[in-house]
């Protein structure tokens, strides 16, 4: 220990080691980032630390908390003096601004967000404060989105419930930390970059000690005081392995978590099977990464060349580790349905799409000049198939997928068709998508099912405060023919083109959706091809209920139509598109009904659509078809055929038995008719009177539906 640093000797080498790690990860960071993304960056510490004029969000209330604790001069300040932005007489507000996620990582690309740890203590930022403090960190994350089309997500992290390993949820978002918070603290160890502050000190630590080890560390650190310097490490709790009803519950976040990106969610979630499937006593990620780090600083200390990226790339780390035991427990297929989520994870090919796609992390890379110039990358084989203008991956990177062609024994077409990820016609990115939804589904019941046959009395799938999780996942599953799908992910939403064209089989069959390409404003017969369709449903009703399923219905969507697409009005269409939309909006699994979560039968509106398909001015009733959503937010088509009835009333009763046993509609008054438009409308009208008359009679009866009754699903 010398002058002011009251370190602990056997810390310091691990410390210097983190530190060397965490610089790095910033020239990493830098390096990588589009302009916008490097300027968010290098002004956020300077903005929470200074509430001022002179920066970006600046807020008139002087009672606006700021500070970040042992934080020197930032930029925009010149002269102020350490944690002089602090009210008068006010403590700095932050101990700790940390980023966690891929940021500097072979996993950082183009899209990448900015995923802060905002860390405080309740005592410092009382409850008037943080929402004070909270109001300017939402205009940060305006003033990133809309001046740097840069997404910068900031999480509020009580330290006092984190050192328990509890963490809070953030305001207005959901964060895995309610459901699996020692996971979550795991991820942050092991991905995170000081940015501010306080060093975490798990970080320091000595390397394998155990909880009771590390706690007396704490105990040690605490009483001491730097002479005149603010305590160096902040205590965020110890990484201990969960029990298992975390990891179930871990797991049904990430598979809910797929909506967003099924490539990323496949990634994270295969630790957690590995974990479940080696009975707990596989090593926690963070600990290797540890172990990378200190290994990596002893071998440049030594001259060692060292890894192409950082010092010891987590997010590296973490998709090998992935590979290699996919490749030791899951089939072929599956291994490399995993490899080529890798590839295209780290290209930056898939996922949630910046706020300004503009200028993509190579450019950044080029013209960045406190990165040195490593070795060049060897180049790799079919990168010339490419086509003119797809992106060509960047050095470091080009390194590693080089590498992993090696040990993967992939020709040089396998990875030049990922390379052209963005050329690919529609149906094939769906295809993939679908692919690693159903594989993902597939690992969350391998990880839910060994969970609960080891610790039956520990882990309990139908958990309260997992029903939102269970229901969303309920929501996605796929296979049964009524249930109408949903897209992969809201990444497949997105990337589909904004105009969609509607038609039917010549022979009057299938009903297929296509992607219309930009620019294209009719849906020209000879201007579809295969590989733009996205949906096939064998009724008209069922792909408008797909449309409103995936949010592909209404502003910023045109709906075009085929010539030929037989009887179905254009106008009608769209008019059950617009009450479908009303009827059946977008569900907020947190506000369902748990008293009914579990009910197969219809909850809530039933549509009808009478003769939808027909010839205007067919007579009598001729088909049904029926749109109803389950308790758990699944959206179901079921359709019938009568035509072959002599009388209207028989149609009727049978439409009303079809409503009570295979929808379970309890209720007549939830019935809504669809105006197919038809000059015979009037009469069709009449039918739905008379159906809902017969259902209140049954209903009346004390016939139950058979759809209705209380069924638990098990998860």
């Amino acid at each position: 220990m010398s002058g002011r640093d009251k370190t602990p000797a056997g810390m310091l080498p691990i410390l210097a080691a983190q530190e060397r790690n965490n610089q790095a990860r910033i020239r990493e960071l830098r390096a990588l980032a589009t302009p916008g993304f490097r300027t968010v960056f290098d002004l956020v510490p300077a903005i929470l630390h200074c509430n001022s004029p002179a920066l970006p969000c600046h807020l008139e209330d002087p009672a606006t908390p700021a500070g970040i604790l042992s934080f020197g001069p930032p930029p925009g300040c010149p002269g102020m003096r350490p944690d002089a932005s602090a009210p008068p007489g006010a403590p700095p507000a932050v101990e700790s601004l940390l980023l966690i996620g891929s940021s500097g990582s072979v996993g950082h690309t183009a899209r990448s967000d900015l995923d802060y740890w905002v860390c405080y203590r309740p005592s410092r930022l009382p409850g008037p404060a943080l929402d004070l403090f909270r109001r300017k960190l939402d205009l940060v994350s305006e003033w990133a989105r809309s001046e740097h089309g840069t997404e910068a997500n900031f999480y509020t992290v009580d330290l006092l419930r984190l050192e328990r390993g509890q963490i809070s949820r953030g305001w207005g978002q959901d964060v895995d930390g309610d459901a699996a918070p020692l996971l979550l603290l795991e991820e942050l160890y092991r991905t995170l970059i000081l940015v501010a502050g306080r060093i975490p000190l798990w970080l320091a630590a000595p390397s394998g000690a155990t909880e009771e080890e590390y706690l007396k560390l704490a105990a040690e650190l605490a009483p001491l005081e730097w002479e005149g310097a603010p305590p160096r490490f902040v205590n965020m709790g110890f990484p201990r392995r969960p029990q298992p009803q975390e990891y179930l519950a871990a797991a049904m976040w990430l598979t809910c978590k797929s909506e967003a990106d099924p490539f990323k969610g496949m990634l994270k979630i295969i630790p957690i099977l590995e974990a479940v499937e080696t009975n707990f006593t596989s090593t926690l990620l963070c600990d290797v990464v540890k172990e990378e780090v200190i290994r990596e600083a002893g071998a440049g200390a030594a001259g060692g060349a060292g890894k192409p990226l950082a010092a010891a790339d987590p997010y590296l780390i973490t998709i090998e580790r992935v590979i290699a035991y996919a490749a030791s427990s899951l089939d072929p297929e599956q291994t490399d349905l995993i490899r080529g989520a890798a590839v295209l994870k780290i290209l930056g090919l898939t996922g949630k799409r910046s706020p300004a796609a503009g200028d993509g992390p190579g450019a950044a890379r080029a013209a960045d000049p406190g990165r040195s110039a490593g070795p060049p990358a060897p180049p790799i084989a079919g990168l010339e198939t490419l086509p003119p203008g797809a992106p060509r991956p960047d050095p470091a990177k080009a390194a590693v997928l080089e590498r992993w062609m090696r040990q993967w024994d992939w020709g040089p077409e396998r990875l030049a068709r990922l390379l052209a990820y963005d050329t690919w016609t529609e149906r094939e990115r769906l295809m993939q998508g679908n692919a690693l939804l159903i594989l993902l589904f597939s690992v969350y019941m391998q990880i839910s099912n060994r969970l609960m046959t080891l610790f039956p009395d520990q882990v309990d799938a139908q958990d309260e405060e997992l029903t939102p999780f269970a229901a969303r996942i309920m929501g996605r599953q796929r296979g049964l023919e009524a249930t109408v799908d949903l897209l992969p992910s809201q990444f497949h939403r997105d990337s589909l083109p904004r105009n969609l064209a509607l038609h039917r089989a010549p022979d009057g069959g299938t009903w297929s959706i296509y992607a219309v390409p930009p620019g294209v404003t009719e849906a020209a017969e000879g201007g579809r091809s295969e590989g733009d369709l996205v949906y096939q449903a064998e009724r008209a009703v069922k792909a408008a209920a797909w449309l409103v399923r995936n949010r592909l219905e209404g502003e910023g969507f045109h709906i075009c139509f085929d010539p030929g697409t037989g009887s179905v009005d254009p106008e009608a269409f769209l008019d059950v598109l617009e009450a479908m939309g009303r009827n059946f909006p977008p569900v907020s699994f947190k506000s369902l009904d748990s008293e009914s979560i579990w009910l197969v039968g219809a909850q809530g509106p039933v549509l009808l659509a009478f003769n939808f398909e027909e010839p205007k001015g067919t007579a009598g009733i001729v088909t049904l078809d029926v749109v109803f959503r389950t308790g758990w937010g699944e959206l179901r088509h079921e359709w019938t055929d009568v035509g072959g009835m002599a009388s209207e009333a028989d149609k009727c009763l049978a439409l009303a038995s079809l409503l009570s046993e295979t929808c379970g509609v309890a209720d007549s008054a939830n019935l809504v008719s669809v105006d197919s438009r038809d000059p015979a409308s009037r009469q069709m009208k009449r039918a739905f009177m008379n159906v809902k008359g017969a259902l209140t009679a049954s209903l009346a009866r004390a016939q139950t539906p058979k759809g209705a009754t209380r069924t638990l699903i098990d998860l």
